[in-house]
């Protein structure tokens, strides 16, 4: 079968739908920056033990749990802070979970100038389906901004 390429004109009549000027005004899910695979979470060692002894704080939309340095001693981590998504059935079906993880990856890409050892965990809520990129974004810096709560005085 030969491959014909269409014009900018043809395809503009064939699908009036997603000419330019009816596009959403949203950013799309493509355009939100990366989270570099040297600062992402993937052994389970690691997601035990920052949900184990990290600090947890709960927000709207996810639940964080931070653990920083004092929390982890003799542990030395090179490369910055790694983060690491937790998002359950429970948001959704496959294509919103997959939406929320690349919101919540583009807010952790936003905050990665925080202490190069700490090791942070988010685990979406149902509300996380609604929610804007930004308003994840503000979440996490809000959580990332807080000093840890010492775990001795608790």
């Amino acid at each position: 079968v030969p491959v014909v390429r269409s014009s900018a004109t043809v395809v503009a009549r064939a699908a009036p739908a997603s000419r330019p000027d009816r596009c959403r005004l949203t950013p799309r899910l493509a355009d939100l920056p990366v989270l570099a695979p040297h600062h992402r979470l993937t052994r389970r060692s690691d997601f035990t033990r920052t949900l184990k002894f990290g600090v947890r704080a709960n927000r709207r939309h996810f639940v964080a749990y931070v653990d920083r340095p004092e929390y982890a001693p003799g542990q030395v981590l090179v490369g910055g802070p790694r983060f690491g998504l937790i998002v359950g059935k429970s948001v959704g079906n496959a294509v919103t979970r997959h939406a929320v993880s690349r919101k919540l990856r583009a807010a952790a890409a936003g905050n990665t100038s925080i202490d190069p050892q700490t090791m942070v965990v988010l685990r979406a809520l149902p509300a996380a389906a609604q929610a804007s990129s930004t308003i994840l974004a503000a979440e996490l810096a809000g959580v990332l901004s807080r000093d840890p709560v010492d775990r001795a005085s608790r």
